[in-house]
């Protein structure tokens, strides 16, 4: 058996919430209130208390986090709806290890905050 050593950061929610408020701050120059937590069980995401936001800004930040294929599957809303109320797992997991200049991470979330644990080795920058 091999063993292999990575760094894990942890968050608390409110500090995950602030982490993606910069991020988005930084992409699309909006200060938009988040609240990151856990939505149902173990599901978890960025959501705006206050708000919605357009769907063109969403796909601008898509494209700002260089977001893969299978992210805009997930971030994407349901047919006809022109605004998000959060934007889900993968885009905010995405979304905060961008503004905390992290790379490669797992984000697993727990009722007091969020675990980021490298997914391979030298993976956090």
């Amino acid at each position: 058996m091999k063993l292999t050593e990575n760094r894990a950061y942890f968050l608390t929610w409110a500090e995950a919430s602030s982490a993606a408020a910069k991020g988005i701050e930084e992409s699309l120059g909006l200060r938009l209130p988040c609240a990151a937590g856990i939505v149902d069980g173990s599901y978890w995401e960025v959501a705006f208390p206050s708000g919605r936001m357009p769907l063109s800004q969403l796909c601008r930040l898509l494209v700002q986090t260089g977001a893969p294929e299978k992210v805009w599957a997930a971030a994407l809303p349901d047919e006809g709806d022109q605004a998000v109320t959060g934007l889900g797992r993968e885009l905010s997991a995405l979304l905060i290890q961008k503004s905390l200049r992290l790379a490669g991470c797992q984000a697993l979330p727990t009722p007091e905050g969020l675990w980021l644990v490298a997914a391979q080795a030298g993976g956090l920058h």
